[in-house]
């Protein structure tokens, strides 16, 4: 029997329409706004970026072709000119808000992929260059545009716990100083985020951090440890410098002792040296906690090739604000769906199924080849629902 509501119909039903509702009734989104609500205009950036639209005429184009389907998608389609207006006036915090929600309950489904007792969270950023003549509102350099997006990844779920975009000028450590820290976790960042107050905040709040050290960081060693490791080169305990070279204050920039672990890539052969006021664990360990920052350059790598976040439908810092939200909204549904259905295969390949049959009416366990009954977490009626409980 055919199912009734398109493949595109239960993506959206993710996302519950009275709480999208809710965060639209906070922002006024849709005051004074006759033909276009913010409904539609979620749905069509949706649209585009499941379907990888590059335009305004080619998602209105798009949606066009699939009028049928309007009615179970409570939408009445879009016109160029008001999807364009919405893009540039709507408040995109209506979309920033939505992410969030998303994102704490995708939180509560996440499962445990990296075994380690303290939980591990890396930090950093990456840029989005910008045409400075088109986008003159994300001035970077003299002749050059860029926005940044700030991120923290929870290794156990392998999801952004915290997103901050900025223009690109706003430095990589002035958004991490305003992260709350958790007791018991451990912080890795690269040398970007070396900020000896900070760290120290993040060492009295009970936490752990694993920082890579700057080539010409100045420090005096107090203690050395031993290591059997064939690639630890050292492993010290060292003093940071006083907070002025030329007038020696009697306070350091960082008053505690500091552990700094110099260590050898056993494949690429180059050396690495890290900073950490971790005590009790192995060098080599520490060097392991560094190695899984990798991870969130691989997070970053995989949203630019595929989500439109490199290329905008509209010029204005609103337009460009939405269209990242929105790509990070369909991110969570994509992850959602993979890891409730328990889909083996890569979030890449799921997300080309999705979008040669995104207008189908089959049901997702079905196109993605699962059998209902052995799921867990979905509702035991005939029909089952992807909706977040």
């Amino acid at each position: 029997m055919k199912y009734q509501n398109s493949v595109f119909s239960q993506i959206l039903s993710l996302l519950p329409s009275y709480k999208f509702q809710e965060i639209v009734d906070k922002y006024d989104g849709d005051k004074k706004a006759h033909k276009l609500l913010c409904w539609d205009q979620y749905i069509a950036l949706l649209f585009g970026q499941i379907r990888q639209r590059d335009s305004l005429r080619a998602i209105e184009t798009g949606l066009e072709l699939q009028r049928t389907h309007w009615y179970h998608l409570n939408t009445h389609g879009i016109k160029r000119s008001t999807f364009a207006d919405a893009n540039n006036k709507r408040d995109y915090r209506i979309y920033e808000e939505s992410f969030n929600y998303l994102l704490s309950k995708c939180q509560r489904y996440s499962r445990n992929n990296f075994e380690f007792n303290n939980p591990i969270k890396s930090i950093d950023a990456t840029t989005i260059d910008l045409c400075h003549s088109i986008y003159p509102w994300a001035k970077y350099r003299t002749r050059k545009g860029a926005i940044k997006m700030h991120m923290m990844i929870e290794h156990n779920s392998y999801l952004p716990e915290m997103l901050v975009i900025t223009d690109g000028k706003v430095g990589d450590i002035t958004v991490a100083r305003d992260i709350p820290i958790t007791p018991d976790s451990i912080y890795c960042m690269d040398r970007a985020y070396i900020d000896y107050r900070w760290l120290h905040s993040i060492h009295t709040s009970g936490a752990y951090f694993v920082v890579r050290a700057k080539k010409d960081m100045n420090y005096s060693v107090i203690g050395q440890q031993e290591s059997e490791h064939e690639n630890v080169i050292s492993d010290e305990d060292i003093q940071t410098p006083w907070l002025h070279k030329r007038q020696p204050s009697k306070k350091p920039k960082y008053p505690d002792i500091l552990r700094l672990v110099t260590y050898r890539d056993p494949e690429t052969g180059k050396i690495y040296k890290f900073l950490t006021n971790i005590e009790n664990f192995k060098a080599e360990t520490i060097a392991l906690i560094y190695k899984q920052r990798w991870q969130i350059e691989l997070f970053f790598k995989w949203i630019k090739q595929n989500l439109k976040i490199k290329t905008f439908i509209g010029t204005s810092k609103n337009a460009v604000m939405t269209q990242i939200w929105i790509a990070m909204i369909a991110y969570l549904m994509l992850w959602y769906i993979k890891h409730q259905t328990k889909f083996e295969k890569s979030l890449l390949q799921l997300t080309r199924i999705i979008n040669d049959m995104l207008f189908n009416r089959v049901h997702l366990l079905d196109i993605l080849g699962l059998s209902p009954p052995g799921l867990n977490d979905f509702s035991t009626s005939t029909q089952l629902n992807f909706s977040f409980i």
